[in-house]
Parts: structure tokens; sequence; C-alpha cells
């Protein structure tokens, strides 16, 4: 159930919904590999640095303030209910405003 999407508003096509739950999931193991001091191929590097562009600029769209606790959240499978500062309607709407920017970012929409 926590990586259902709300039937009602403005949903993201089912498919790019669930790529983009797991790229955001692979999120903290791109930065890793490029932070690597091992050597690799460009086209290699070039994709993970897409990547992770695609999800730093979703990120940028959202506000401070729920950038920490949307990640927690995709990642860490904190409930919406119990991050702090705001209703669950709005850590939703956050939520999908970022899932959907990495699904543009990354053309899957």
């Amino acid at each position: 159930m926590r990586d259902y999407q709300a039937k009602r508003g403005d949903k993201i096509p089912e498919r790019a919904y669930r790529r983009a739950l797991w790229h955001v999931r692979a999120y903290p193991h791109i930065v890793g590999d490029l932070d690597g001091r091992e050597p690799m191929d460009h086209l290699v590097r070039m994709t993970l640095e897409r990547d992770r562009v695609a999800v730093e600029s979703a990120l940028a769209e959202v506000p401070e303030e729920f950038r920490t606790g949307i990640l927690d959240n995709i990642l860490d499978d904190v409930p919406l209910e119990r991050l702090p500062y705001a209703a669950v309607n709005t850590w939703s709407h956050w939520r999908r405003v970022f899932l959907r920017a990495v699904a543009e970012n990354m053309h899957w929409m």
C-alpha cells in the first residue's frame, strides 16, 4: 500500500509512477557511484549524471521544508501521517509534484 497513488486529482500514468518511485529509491546508490573513486566508462558516468540531475531538479520544485520528508517517505517508508509541519494532504500533494517532475525529467511522460 505504500506505493499507492490516489485515484483522484492529478494522476501520473501508472508505469511512469512506478518507474519514478524506483528511480528515486536508486538515487542514494547513484550518488554513491558518482562519488566513488573507481574509474568508470564515460557513457556510464553520463547516464548516472543524467539520473542524478533528474532527481535533484525535481526536488528543487518542492519547497525546502518538504524535501527531507518526501525523501524519508519514499526512501525509508516513513508514513506521511508521521511527518511533521503539515497535514497528510499537503505531504501527498508535494510527493505527487515531486514524482511527476522526476517522470517528466526522465521523459517517461
